[in-house]
């Protein structure tokens, strides 16, 4: 092969290289200090309104989102305040709401993302990382934490008891308002909660990433966007627009929204305890990144006389 050849196949080379790097992309959960002054934060707020000995206890009776009607107030916890957090359905004890308050734990912590394109609209998803910690009160000794498995996490990965392979922690964006914007991916995990920790398959992580443009009345109404758990049975669209949306940190590119139902718990400490029954169990995130998720051409490399196209993958300002 001639050099100019040569240089022009390295060149290509290059290029392809660069457009199929994958940049990270940080999602960080919102919480109060997000807020603008001039707003109401969830601080002292639980996102459901049934509470320890309060009654007959389903899933139905909570929309698990904050700054919803059914909002109570619980100055001891959620002392973040956090958009985020989580949920569980202690059905099944004796049909009252055990350990409710930690039902409204405020999650503070991040996902990362990478993301592929994988055709028209679609972007393959791999999760990269993702910490969520949990407050429900004001004691770091009643702090919940869930990481995520992935092959590297030897402790887990490397013992069959722990039922978890840290493979398969990807999923599928649709970066399309006729797509719903939507997201979903699988991923293992494990868990502490005070006094036990176990860990976790979460086959059902549900939600959507939207760019902060769309989350207009306008540009929603292009969509048929609803939560995914079906627990908030108002208008999502509105509440996306209304509640969410003036809150976004003013960096914000996209918001993340994403809820896991727990499949299965597959090992725990303490198997009595009652995250481990056949209940509904999982996390609600929002999350928002300054990052730039969709790459755009980067323009005209010329070798040689011969004019090569650019993909690199920049990230668009």
């Amino acid at each position: 092969m001639k050099p100019a050849s040569l240089a022009r196949a390295a060149a290509v080379a290059i290029l392809i290289a660069t457009a199929a790097a994958a940049e990270p992309i940080v999602f960080t959960m919102m919480t109060w200090t997000n807020d603008w002054t001039n707003l109401p934060t969830a601080v002292g707020l639980k996102p459901s309104y049934n509470n320890t000995n309060e009654g007959p206890y389903t899933t139905l009776d909570s929309d698990w989102l904050i700054f919803t009607p059914d909002d109570k107030e619980f100055p001891n916890a959620n002392k973040w305040g956090a958009f985020s957090s989580k949920f569980n359905d202690r059905v099944g004890l004796s049909g009252m709401a055990h350990g409710g308050y930690e039902s409204c734990n405020s999650l503070t912590g991040w996902v990362t993302l990478a993301f592929m394109p994988g055709g028209s609209d679609t972007w393959a998803v791999d999760v990269l990382d993702f910490y969520t910690l949990g407050s429900k009160a004001t004691s770091t000794a009643d702090f919940s934490r869930s990481y995520l498995v992935t092959t590297n996490t030897a402790v887990i990965v490397s013992n069959s008891i722990y039922g978890l392979d840290g493979l398969g922690n990807t999923g599928v964006w649709h970066g399309a308002a006729a797509e719903n914007w939507a997201l979903s991916f699988s991923a293992d995990s494990w868990a502490v909660t005070p006094g036990v920790w176990h860990t976790e398959e979460y086959k059902s992580c549900l939600g959507c990433i939207i760019p902060v443009d769309q989350l207009t009345t306008a540009a929603l109404a292009q969509t048929t966007l609803a939560a995914p758990s079906g627990y908030y049975t108002n208008d999502f669209r509105k509440y996306l627009a209304e509640e969410i949306a003036p809150r976004l940190p003013q960096d914000a590119r996209y918001l993340l929204f994403v809820q896991i139902l727990k499949s299965r718990i597959l090992y725990s400490t303490n198997p009595n305890h009652v995250d481990t029954n056949t209940t509904l169990f999982g996390e609600c995130w929002f999350a928002t990144t300054p990052q730039e998720i969709v790459p755009e051409p980067i323009g005209i490399v010329v070798l040689g006389g011969v004019a090569l196209a650019a993909a690199a993958l920049r990230r668009r300002v």
